[in-house]
């Protein structure tokens, strides 16, 4: 078997199974947003008010990215709801996995009727894995780290 095809299919075995894992936590997530109390499962999300160092992530870039990309496309796929706060809390559960600190950010703005909207996106390193568009119209109110 020639080089280039076994890379393939490890690339490819590694996209599924970060597509597979990005599925089952966007669901897991969606469970605990619906039926437990932020309190209750806050343990998950790391400490409160605390946020990780902003230090480049450059030796982990190929992952973010991929785990970034993963729950993109898990997100379009799944028959439950699964926006930024779901894919935020499934990136910080899969990156933990891995060994990597990341930060959740929860912010908050007001659309053009004044109505008051959240958004949550996570940062590995100087890195946005989820949420990164719209979030600098946001004001943080709240990290886990």
């Amino acid at each position: 078997m020639p080089a280039s095809f076994s890379r393939i299919k490890k690339v490819r075995f590694n996209e599924w199974r970060l597509f597979f894992k990005a599925v089952w936590w966007t669901g897991i997530a969606r469970i605990l947003i619906v039926f437990v109390p932020l309190k209750r499962f806050s343990f998950i999300l790391g400490t409160h008010m605390k946020e990780t160092p902003v230090a480049s992530g450059a030796e982990n870039m190929d992952l973010l990215k991929s785990v970034s990309v993963a729950i993109s496309r898990a997100s379009r796929y799944v028959p439950w709801r699964c926006k930024c706060y779901e894919q935020a809390i499934a990136a910080k559960v899969i990156l933990r996995g891995y060994g990597l600190e990341t930060t959740l950010y929860y912010g908050v703005a007001k659309d053009p009727d004044n109505k008051l909207i959240a958004h949550a996106w996570v940062r590995c390193g100087d890195y946005i894995v989820t949420g990164r568009p719209g979030m600098k119209r946001f004001t943080v109110v709240g990290t886990f780290a």
